[in-house]
C-alpha cells in the first residue's frame, strides 16, 4: 500500500490550515476562520506515467483554477508526485465561553456579549457578530492562512501588486506583526459609501462598531488570485429591482383572448 506524506506543516490533520485566533481589544478571543481543501503490478514506466496522469488531473481539480494555494502533498511513489490544493473546505467557530470559566455561556449572557442584529445599533459593550464573521471567512479563504499568502509576504512587508498599488506602490509594514493580518488600524474607503474605515482583516475589533469590506481588503484579495467585482450603486440595485417588478407585472397581465379578467393579488 502507497503511503502519502505530507510535507506542509501548515496542514492540519491532513485537510486544514490553521490561523491564530483573533482577539478583540477587550482581551476576548472573538473566532477563529480555517481554511483547506495502490497497489498493482505494472511496470515501472506504465506507474510513472498513471502517477503523472492522476497528478495532473488532481492539481487541475483541487487548485480550484482561481485563488490561492493552501498547500501540497507529495510522496516518491512512481518516481514522485506533488498535488497542490486550493480551498476546499472552511470552518468558523465563535466564543460561546466569553467569561472564560469553561463551560458554554448562557443565551442571556451571549447575547450581551454579541450584537446578532443587522439593522439595529450595536451597544458600545458589545462584539458586532456580523464583523467578526466577515473577518473569518476571508481567513477561512486564504488572507493570512494560505501558501500563496505566505510566498507574498516578508516579515509585515507585502510584496503582492494590487496593496501595493493601493498603498502608494509601498508594502513595507501593510501586515501586523503575526504576518496573518493587515496593519492594525489600516485605513481605507468602504466600498458601501466610500468612508474611511479600518480595515477588516486587521487584528482587532472595537466592541460597539461594525466593519464592512473596504478597498484595500479586496486589493488584499485580487493578490491571492481571486477576481473582484465592483461594488453595485445603490442606483443601479434600484434600477435593477424596478426591471424585475416591471418583468412581473407583464407576466402576471390578463389575457386579452380569454375574455376574463385576472385579478393580482
Amino acid at each position: 500500500m502507497a503511503t502519502r506524506q505530507v510535507t506542509k506543516s501548515t496542514v492540519a490533520r491532513s485537510s486544514g490550515v490553521v490561523e491564530k485566533p483573533r482577539r478583540a481589544r477587550n482581551g476576548h478571543t472573538n473566532g477563529n476562520g480555517n481554511g483547506n481543501g495502490h497497489t498493482g503490478t505494472k511496470s515501472a514506466a506504465a506507474q510513472a506515467a498513471a502517477m503523472n496522469n492522476a497528478e495532473a488531473a488532481s492539481n487541475a481539480a483541487l487548485t480550484r483554477g482561481a485563488g490561492p494555494l493552501f498547500g501540497t502533498f507529495t510522496g516518491p511513489e512512481a518516481g514522485g508526485y506533488s498535488v497542490s490544493y486550493g480551498a476546499l473546505a472552511g470552518s468558523l467557530w465563535f466564543d460561546n465561553n466569553t467569561d472564560n470559566t469553561g463551560g458554554i455561556d448562557s443565551e442571556a449572557t451571549l447575547d450581551s456579549f454579541w450584537h446578532f442584529e443587522l439593522s439595529t445599533p450595536i451597544e458600545p459593550t458589545q462584539n458586532d457578530f456580523y464583523s467578526v464573521a466577515l473577518h473569518e471567512m476571508l481567513h477561512a479563504i486564504g488572507v493570512g492562512t494560505s501558501d500563496t499568502w505566505n510566498s507574498k509576504r516578508s516579515g509585515t512587508t507585502w510584496l503582492g501588486g494590487e496593496a501595493k498599488a493601493l498603498n502608494g506602490g509601498s508594502g513595507t509594514n501593510l501586515l501586523f506583526s503575526d504576518g496573518a493580518h493587515l496593519r492594525s488600524g489600516l485605513l481605507s474607503p468602504r466600498l458601501s459609501d466610500g468612508v474611511m474605515q479600518e480595515v477588516v482583516m486587521d487584528p482587532t475589533l472595537t466592541t460597539g462598531t461594525r466593519k464592512y469590506l473596504t478597498q484595500m481588503d479586496l486589493a488584499f484579495l485580487r493578490d491571492l488570485g481571486y477576481t473582484t467585482v465592483p461594488e453595485p450603486s445603490a442606483a443601479a440595485l434600484l434600477a435593477s429591482a424596478l426591471l424585475v417588478l416591471t418583468g412581473r407585472r407583464k407576466n402576471r397581465s390578463p389575457s386579452l383572448s380569454s375574455g376574463k379578467s385576472c385579478r393580482r393579488s
